[in-house]
């Protein structure tokens, strides 16, 4: 399996150097562009939990991450709120995840996904539909 070959998500531990990046990146709580203030916001406080804290290492070459869902939409809101920090610059002949605004709430796509992953269909058409 080519995906298996090139592309890895890596549960990070949680040492120093890692919550210290994680601190720079969420920036300050009072800064309305930060990261912080936005997933306060959206978790309704400060008293959210850091599920998972990972990074997705891709080979140059290796195929864009399939189209998947995070969760699973639900009457009662967001359960997860999910971030990613691109430490470089990304292209597309490195893999790049790709991101489909507004499909994360939608019980229909969700659905729909599913059942084509189910056929086999192809990546590629996925994204054209």
């Amino acid at each position: 399996d080519s995906e298996a070959e090139s592309r890895w998500d890596v549960r990070l531990p949680w040492s120093t150097v890692v919550r210290d990046a994680v601190h720079e990146m969420m920036g300050a709580r009072d800064d309305p562009a930060s990261l912080g203030h936005a997933l306060s916001v959206l978790s309704g406080g400060d008293s959210a939990l850091l599920f998972e804290c990972a990074a997705v290492i891709s080979t140059e070459g290796c195929a864009p991450q399939i189209v998947h869902a995070d969760t699973v939409p639900s009457e009662a809101g967001a359960v997860l709120h999910t971030a990613f920090v691109a430490l470089q610059d990304i292209s597309a002949h490195q893999g790049p995840t790709r991101f489909l605004p507004h499909t994360h709430n939608c019980l229909r796509l969700h659905g729909e996904l599913e059942r084509e992953h189910e056929r086999g269909t192809p990546e590629s058409d996925l994204l054209e539909g």
